[in-house]
């Protein structure tokens, strides 16, 4: 039997996992949820496959009992884990409106149109990075979907962490495919979060992505509880390991 595999992330280098490994908890026919506490941590409540950034799946609660409260002040101790520091540092988990507007922008080109919404990028870089013929920085319009086969801009808009990016061909959109719930640690970044987890009590941006998306743990996000790439300026330094 074949097993598709997923991507996961350490200090911007790829890791594969099975998409049986993720299955090896009952996690098939879960609901988990993720509630931000005003001021305070992210709660994980329900069965989730945890990775650190290594892509080693752990199991958080060996070392915590009941549901996983997750720092996102970037100022705990014990790291991913919240361990109360947010209370001394007056961390807030209020969204600033600033910066770039919540506005999905459709790139047209011959085979495939590409979607965006820079106001909900966490500014990852996968896209620039790894697609530098089709995500230009510096230029306008930075997205040049003719500028690589349509298969390959397709695989680059998938590989979008934060949900910014999606594609459609022929009018019909693309739609994420069903994966099982997981919550990945990256090195020096977020939280990336796979699998349709539901976020409590927490409004999404034109064109995001329920299934993915991308959290703040370095507690400087401008557009909290999701990450804007801020722990980059921040300096953000947690090797995601435990």
């Amino acid at each position: 039997m074949r097993h598709r595999r997923q991507f996961s992330v350490s200090a911007g280098r790829l890791i594969m996992a099975t998409e049986k490994e993720l299955m090896d908890k009952d996690t098939k026919n879960a609901n988990p949820q993720i509630s931000p506490r005003e001021h305070g941590p992210l709660r994980v409540e329900g069965p989730v496959n945890f990775f650190d950034a290594r892509g080693n799946q752990i199991d958080p609660l060996r070392k915590k009992k009941g549901n996983i409260a997750l720092c996102r002040c970037g100022s705990s101790r014990d790291k991913p884990f919240c361990d109360g520091n947010h209370r001394n540092t007056g961390f807030s988990s209020a969204k600033v409106i600033c910066g770039e507007q919540d506005q999905r922008t459709d790139y047209e080109g011959e085979e495939i149109t590409v979607h965006d919404n820079r106001g909900i990028c966490a500014h990852i870089g996968y896209c620039a990075d790894e697609l530098p013929e089709v995500f230009r920085v510096g230029i306008e319009p930075w997205i040049d979907p003719d500028g690589a086969p349509g298969e390959r801009v397709k695989e680059q808009t998938r590989r979008c962490p934060s949900g910014a990016l999606n594609h459609s061909v022929d009018g019909v959109e693309y739609w994420d495919a069903e994966r099982p719930p997981a919550i990945q640690v990256v090195a020096e970044g977020p939280y990336f979060v796979t699998g349709g987890i539901e976020l409590e009590d927490t409004e999404r941006g034109q064109g995001a992505s329920f299934e993915h998306y991308a959290l703040c743990r370095c507690g400087h996000s401008k557009n909290k509880p999701f990450c804007d790439g801020k722990h980059k300026q921040a300096s953000f330094a947690d090797t995601g390991v435990f």
